[in-house]
């Protein structure tokens, strides 16, 4: 069934009507606790009775927490994610390890930042003893999606911008991606050229485009959904399970040396035209793609440099050994872990 998408400002006020509309009466909520805490007054106007609440366990999502979780949700005909992606992507683990015959609650997701896109893909991420997995099955798309801008109001700038960056790069991971069709590309280009014009703007405190970033987020998930990411994120797993780097900013931090890892003395066809049509939505012409993201990275308020989270270059050796190999295999040029090493130590230290 294709996946029903509802936008505008109030459309969460939409809610009630639509489970009652569904016959969905044993509500399962999965959020966070900052959710909860910031938003009471949005969940008394709802006044919808949830069957169950589960918060969204702080840190990485691992696999051995979510016995005592999944026995909250069973019985439940439906499951409301609100929340960023992780709190999302909890929701499709707890959706995921549900008993074998059990009927599929039905699933909404309402995202309250604007960067992963989790609300348009059909797989999601656990750890195993700080291993990073992916879960994959068409039953994780979301059947419906709730796109309002209003719960975007009241993220810090930070926030703002780690979410932002996961899904500006998201969007350009998708086209120079191997497996990038004109169905991705169309999403991704659309969407990147949203985030890298309004993002800024964004961040700094213009909510009148929180609309367009919700959109640009939702596209760069649609776009990934089908192509999966590439190098900067298979990179940035080891920085978030071991350092406690955020998401976004982790990914960040590796994405401008792609710039010169993929296109560097490119030859191939398909990936110069990429590299192209990426430099024409940034407006890039003869300057240095690294510097160019760089510049926007650091305006952003976010960081490109390892030794900021504590992060000396002896540790550089156990980075590249931790790359997810599935991810990467996406990736235009192949995995190359001694030319890899040296783009990290040159483009990610500051000296």
């Amino acid at each position: 069934m294709e996946q029903l998408v509802i936008r505008g400002q109030d459309s969460i006020i939409q809610l009630k009507s639509l489970l009652v509309g569904r016959h969905l009466q044993r509500v399962a909520l999965v959020c966070g606790q900052h959710v909860l805490d910031t938003h009471d007054s949005l969940f008394k106007q709802l006044a919808i009775d949830f069957s169950t609440t589960i918060v969204t366990p702080n840190g990485i999502l691992e696999e051995r927490l979510l016995p005592a979780f999944e026995r909250k949700l069973l019985g439940a005909d439906s499951i409301v994610a609100i929340g960023g992606g992780r709190t999302i992507d909890f929701g499709k683990v707890l959706l995921y390890h549900l008993p074998t015959g059990s009927v599929k609650p039905y699933f909404i997701a309402v995202p309250t930042t604007a960067g992963s896109g989790s609300e348009a893909t059909s797989f999601a991420v656990i750890y195993k003893q700080g291993v990073k997995y992916s879960l994959d099955h068409p039953r994780l798309l979301p059947d419906l999606v709730l796109l309002d801008p209003i719960l975007l109001e009241g993220l810090s700038t930070y926030q703002k911008a780690v979410s932002g960056i996961d899904a500006m790069a998201q969007c350009i991971e998708s086209i120079w991606n191997k497996n990038a069709n004109p169905e991705s590309l169309a999403y991704a280009e659309k969407g990147l050229e949203i985030l890298w014009n309004k993002l800024p703007s964004f961040v700094k405190g213009d909510s009148s485009i929180a609309p367009g970033i919700a959109e640009g987020a939702y596209l760069s998930g649609k776009a990934i959904n089908i192509t999966k990411t590439t190098g900067p994120h298979a990179l940035s797993y080891y920085l978030t399970s071991n350092y406690g780097v955020d998401h976004g900013q982790a990914v960040a931090t590796f994405l401008p040396l792609f710039f010169a890892y993929n296109f560097e003395d490119v030859t191939d066809e398909i990936t110069n035209s990429r590299r192209q049509l990426i430099y024409q939505i940034l407006n890039l012409k003869n300057q240095d793609g690294v510097e160019h993201i760089k510049k926007f990275i650091r305006g952003l308020g976010l960081s490109i440099n390892l030794e900021d989270f504590g992060i000396p270059k002896d540790v550089v050796p156990e980075i590249i050994a931790s790359v997810n190999g599935e991810r990467f295999n996406n990736n235009p040029v192949a995995f190359n872990a001694e030319r890899m090493q040296k783009m990290i130590l040159k483009h990610c230290y500051s000296s």
